[in-house]
């Protein structure tokens, strides 16, 4: 499930401040699936997972309509 992880935007804070990224991710990830491939694979030292929950919103056209796929926002704070 881990290939679902996609960054969307990383953010860095003053040096006093740990960093944050924030990722869109498949929702049935939990927070322990982003910590352990994000130690795992960018050995990144991981202190605090924060998730949001975000459901497809409906598109409509003239026509048609269809609905857009949930999906779950991640913040993660780490130590740099």
């Amino acid at each position: 499930m881990c290939a679902g992880l996609g960054v969307s935007r990383a953010v860095r804070t003053w040096p006093s401040r740990p960093a944050q990224a924030v990722f869109k991710v498949a929702p049935s990830m939990t927070k322990h699936e982003v910590k352990e491939h994000l130690t795992k694979i960018y050995d990144l030292p991981v202190q605090r997972v924060m998730t949001a929950n975000f459901a497809g919103a409906r598109v409509c056209l003239w026509t048609s309509s269809r609905e857009r796929e949930m999906w779950l926002r991640v913040n993660v704070i780490a130590l740099l």
